[in-house]
């Protein structure tokens, strides 16, 4: 893997309406912001995830959250949570945390691009 910093070196792409199953068959929907370098994603790097129950899909969120930290090397998972906009289910607040936060951050970590290192960022996190 190449060195990276925190200067805004990288270009990024964007994976929208991404569903992720959780153990019980829900799906819960993600947009994937991946830097890449010459037009090819990179792999095997960190990844931050963030759940909201307040819109993955908020400017605010892909400005300040996906493409600034996709422009700094990491990849980025902004994921409605569940029975919230996108996601499926029904939404009790906090009911469900725990189990789909270990889901999806068990499913982040099996994708190519991600090295298994997982962090949350928000305001929310159950």
């Amino acid at each position: 893997m190449e060195s990276q910093s925190s200067s805004n070196e990288y270009n990024f792409i964007v994976e929208r309406n991404v569903r992720i199953p959780m153990r019980d068959g829900v799906k819960l929907v993600s947009d994937i912001y991946k830097p890449t370098i010459e037009d090819k994603t990179l792999e095997e790097i960190p990844t931050i995830l963030e759940r909201t129950p307040y819109d993955r899909t908020d400017p605010d969120k892909i400005k300040f959250k996906g493409e600034y930290y996709a422009k700094r090397g990491y990849s980025v998972v902004i994921q409605d949570v569940r029975g919230r906009y996108d996601s499926e289910g029904i939404f009790y607040p906090l009911k469900n945390e725990a189990e789909d936060g270990y889901d999806s951050i068990e499913w982040i970590a099996d994708q190519p691009w991600s090295n298994g290192k997982v962090g949350l960022l928000g305001t929310s996190m159950g």
